[in-house]
């Protein structure tokens, strides 16, 4: 028989970053404990509010099957004694399975004959299996820290009130944290201070809706959606909904209700990232603009209630904000009163990292580096080097040392309200883009040189101060870094090889950190992360191999290469030059290649013949398509060998008893070879 289960953990507010973590990784243990106990389900569905953790377990079996035992005993040759009698192994063995020694069977194995017992195990309940597999859950869920309460063993979250556990409308039994298991969930806090019956498993989400609660929390945030985008029209905008202040502010709200609030014009004279991330980090608020971008006067609140005057709490929430927004204000004008420049002595006390020196030794490092890099984007090299000489000054600025995450931001509203050059301002903000993974590009030269720049110093340095990224380390965001620079050498369009680029800035570094030795290391981790980056893009890890087998690095060329191979999959030779391209690297491989001239008169075969000449025929078109970097020309050219080499392994033997004739066809195929290799290693790719 089978049945919906519902668990639930009804507790005092969680913190807000475990709500929804710990729902996701409970329905993953559930899943796990119940595998491991043989007891299918049709799936799991979580719930998660400030106050509570539940999951509901569909279709779930109630019962074990029975098992089949199959053990192995000792071997009859040690069963008895000499005198016939059953030895002390095989006496403990029969009682271990709870059987007489004359009930074991016999069976032979590898070793010879041995005793056998083979029974028959009753499956278990799912209500006796309960409270150890709600144990084992409890257990394992990734609770950074747990708390005790009362006189209680078990350790939670946060204090717990209730538990539910009920299969359709049939309470389990489980006692657990001091609290036995019943039906009764919690209402909301103040709308519905009461207990919430729950009479089946499949009433949950109504009845506690009923209750002021709305469990699930993608309806709740799409229930925030909604308010707030309204209360924003209202006011004649539109509100910024990032996705992660939607999900926390879903997170801290059973019944969430939008509520607008405004505040003085005279706030936005500060950039509105500032008053942005203020409301968003310290107010969970949401912030109203216009059609274009710029911000109104008002701001989206969510309360966890439905008041009886929203007037005062609006009030209040403006109440709350306007000290925050006062902060910023101050904080902008006192920094308006300093240059960029004026911050370039402070760099050289604050330390960067301590092996790496200081704030200013990396400015320095990077003025160096864009010197390079400039012509490479078409940079004007006068803005880059000012650029890079004023990259870091903005971290000194009042608003940054309270912001931490608008340095660049601030750095260009700084260096436009001093006069200087916009690709100067945008590049100060540019050098730390892409943001994140699919974050925009630099739109400048200047921005795209400094963005190197920046990330390739961290990078390098990093790797030589020995902080290469593990699986759960990565201080100085150097995957980050590793996947900017592909981003920003590959969809900017730059070829440049990363041994060079790296080559570089290692020589900006103190001698004594020996940062050369780490090249190597860099490049095949820059190189590596490439993998991902493709795979993202939906291409075939094997297109990944094949590219990479070249060792080359220059990275633009390598997208061409791979997304030409990629293309190429798709038409009509593919499949069978593929195939015979692996054949070709076998027979080589187990054979040796043959690097000598193929001699036309050695050809005996019309296959041979004709493959060669097929050769001739395109050899001239693929080596001027890999000149001029059209790998997919190059490919469809080569595409002409594929009805050629079929015919050529139907009816030559390659390893022929002549030594003259084989020496010649691993030639023939040694060529071929050759000609594959100027795009890719297409033995790698599935033919």
């Amino acid at each position: 028989m089978n049945k919906n289960v519902l668990i639930e953990i009804g507790m005092e507010e969680l913190p807000t970053a475990a709500v929804s973590d710990l729902a996701e990784a409970g329905s993953q243990l559930w899943q796990k404990v119940l595998a491991e106990q043989s007891l299918a389900h049709e799936g799991i569905v979580s719930f998660a509010s400030p106050r509570r953790l539940a999951w509901r377990i569909k279709g779930l079996a109630m019962q074990q099957a029975d098992r089949k035992i199959e053990r192995k005993g000792p071997m009859l040759a040690a069963a008895k004694d000499k005198d016939g009698n059953w030895s002390k192994a095989a006496l403990g063995f029969a009682a271990s399975c709870g059987v007489a020694v004359e009930d074991l069977a016999q069976a032979e194995t590898d070793k010879g004959a041995a005793l056998m017992f083979y029974g028959k195990e009753k499956g278990r309940a799912f209500k006796d299996l309960l409270p150890e597999l709600f144990a084992e859950v409890i257990k394992q869920l990734p609770i950074a820290k747990r708390m005790r309460w009362g006189d209680f063993e078990q350790a939670f979250v946060r204090p717990v009130n209730t538990l539910i556990a009920l299969a359709d409308d049939e309470i389990l039994p489980l006692a657990f944290f001091g609290v036995q298991a019943d039906n009764y969930s919690q209402g909301h806090r103040v709308h519905h201070s009461q207990a919430v019956r729950i009479t089946h498993a499949d009433d949950y989400e109504a009845a506690l809706e009923s209750a002021y609660v709305i469990a699930d929390i993608e309806k709740r945030k799409a229930l925030i959606g909604e308010q707030v985008q309204a209360a924003a029209a209202a006011l004649g905008g539109k509100a910024l909904m990032p996705e992660d202040l939607v999900h926390e502010v879903a997170s801290l709200t059973e019944w969430p209700v939008a509520i607008a609030g405004h505040f003085e014009e005279k706030f936005l004279a500060v950039p509105q990232e500032v008053l942005i991330t203020t409301m968003q980090d310290n107010q969970k608020t949401f912030a109203v603009l216009d059609k274009d971008g710029k911000m109104l006067p008002h701001f989206i609140a969510v309360a966890n209630l439905e008041s009886k005057d929203p007037v005062s709490v609006s009030k209040g929430n403006e109440k709350v904000i306007r000290p925050r927004f006062a902060d910023a204000e101050f904080f902008w004008q006192q920094d308006l009163k300093r240059r960029l420049a004026d911050y370039l002595p402070r760099l050289e006390k604050v330390v960067y990292q301590e092996k790496l020196g200081s704030l200013a030794e990396k400015s320095r490092r990077v003025q160096e580096l864009v010197k390079r890099l400039a012509p490479l984007v078409q940079a004007d090299a006068a803005a880059t080097a000012e650029a890079a000489r004023l990259c870091k000054c903005d971290l000194q600025s009042e608003m940054v040392m309270e912001f931490p995450e608008l340095q660049g931001v601030m750095g260009k509203y700084y260096a436009r309200r001093e006069g200087l050059a916009e690709e100067v301002a945008q590049a100060l903000e540019e050098q730390y883009f892409p943001l994140g993974a699919g974050g925009d590009l630099p739109t400048t030269g200047v921005g795209t040189a400094l963005a190197i720049a920046e990330k390739v110093d961290t990078l390098i340095g990093g790797f030589a101060i020995g902080a290469k990224p593990t699986g759960s380390k990565d201080p100085y965001a150097l995957r980050r870094m590793a996947i900017g620079i592909i981003r920003l050498l590959v969809e900017k369009g730059i070829s440049l090889p990363l041994q060079e680029l790296f080559a570089w800035s290692a020589a900006s570094f103190t001698a004594a950190l020996q940062a050369e030795k780490v090249l190597p290391e860099v490049r095949d981790y820059v190189l590596e992360r490439l993998q991902g980056y493709y795979r993202d893009q939906g291409i075939a890890i094997e297109s990944y191999q094949a590219v990479r087998a070249l060792d080359g690095d220059d990275l633009l060329d390598f997208d061409r290469r791979i997304h030409a191979l990629h293309t190429f999959a798709g038409s009509a030779n593919a499949l069978s030059l593929l195939a015979s391209a692996k054949r070709i690297r076998n027979i080589l491989k187990k054979n040796g290649e043959n690097t000598q001239a193929v001699a036309e008169n050695l050809l005996q075969e019309a296959a041979e013949k004709a493959l060669w000449q097929a050769w001739l025929g395109i050899s001239g078109k693929v080596q001027a398509a890999v000149a001029a970097k059209d790998y997919f020309a190059a490919l469809q050219a080569l595409g002409e060998l594929a009805a050629p080499l079929e015919a050529f392994f139907a009816d030559v033997m390659v390893m022929a008893d002549d030594a003259a004739l084989r020496a010649n066809r691993l030639a023939l195929l040694t060529t071929m070879q050759q000609g594959f290799a100027q795009i890719a290693d297409l033995s790698l790719l599935q033919g």
